[in-house]
């Protein structure tokens, strides 16, 4: 019988830490070793379906059945194998002979899943959603003066709701740092000729004739100044291999969102919840996309 299975015959970390938790004897009977904790397979299986159901639903609590059709209208759905092996992209790296995972989907539940809700966008796909429709907003009709645009509903923010949301979600994962008085950052600027590698000016905001380029947080002719923790990181903002760098202090404390370590996603076997882990999947895209780099013909 398949009584006992250990934390080494998954990949997933929060699976692996729930087993050393739970475990109660170190032989397996999936791989047969005693190298490692191993708990019982009907509580393994019992908390990986909770998992589940804290993001999937149940097709047959929640879509309608079209008997003429044969099969599950209006919403997204897959077996309990798809989900497994290609949503949640469980990994068994001691099931040679695929043992583990025919047990798996022998004890958990013989579904069709659908979406957590199907009537509505997950948080994170409608904070991606509403950040996208941000960008077309400053980008194509205006760039201040939008607190008051729309309204809010089940699957979309308003740019004043959405900043609120990335901010307090910035608070609330200790994002927000504090930059101490006398901080050092960091410009570069390549081609300077002889005569201005030394001029201060040359390393602060560019004059409003310059700033004729789009960047990561301005639009062309309105000037803004992008400084760097580090002179590499400063050269390599400009795609440059060498420069002359400048340096700035700052004359007081500074608040600074550090979106550069960002918590990791959390498993769908984690303990966090299912808010923390959809706003973190969001923020991860919103990281990447502010430090996408502008290229230079794009408007």
């Amino acid at each position: 019988m398949n009584d006992h299975v250990c934390s080494s015959c998954f990949d997933d970390a929060d699976l692996r830490s729930w087993i050393c938790q739970n475990g109660a004897q170190r032989r397996c009977d999936f791989c047969s070793d005693d190298d490692a904790p191993a708990a019982r397979f009907g509580e393994l299986c019992e908390h990986i379906t909770a998992c589940i159901l804290k993001y999937w639903g149940r097709a047959a609590d929640q879509l309608p059945y079209e008997t003429r059709e044969g099969g599950y209208i209006g919403g997204n759905t897959l077996d309990t194998y798809d989900l497994l092996r290609e949503e949640i992209a469980i990994s068994l790296p001691r099931d040679r002979h695929d043992r583990l995972i025919r047990a798996l989907l022998d004890q958990l539940p013989d579904e069709t899943w659908c979406d957590h809700d199907w009537t509505c966008l997950d948080l994170d796909q409608a904070l991606l959603s509403s950040w996208e429709s941000f960008c077309d907003t400053v980008k194509h009709k205006r760039r201040f003066f939008f607190h008051g645009t729309g309204s809010d509903d089940i699957d979309s923010y308003t740019p004043a709701s959405l900043l609120a949301m990335i901010a307090n979600a910035s608070l609330e994962m200790g994002l927000i740092n504090k930059m101490e008085e006398g901080a050092s950052l960091w410009r570069a600027r390549p081609n300077l000729s002889v005569e201005r590698r030394e001029l201060p000016e040359e390393y602060g905001t560019p004059p409003v004739k310059f700033a004729t380029q789009s960047n990561r947080m301005n639009p062309p002719g309105i000037p803004m100044l992008y400084l760097a923790s580090s002179r590499e990181t400063a050269v390599i903002e400009i795609r440059a291999t060498r420069a002359h760098v400048g340096q700035s202090v700052s004359l007081r404390p500074l608040k600074v969102l550090d979106l550069r370590n960002l918590p990791e996603i959390p498993s769908i076997f984690s303990d966090a919840g299912r808010r923390r882990r959809l706003v973190l999947r969001f923020l991860h895209n919103f990281a990447a996309d502010v430090m996408e780099p502008v290229e230079r013909y794009e408007r």
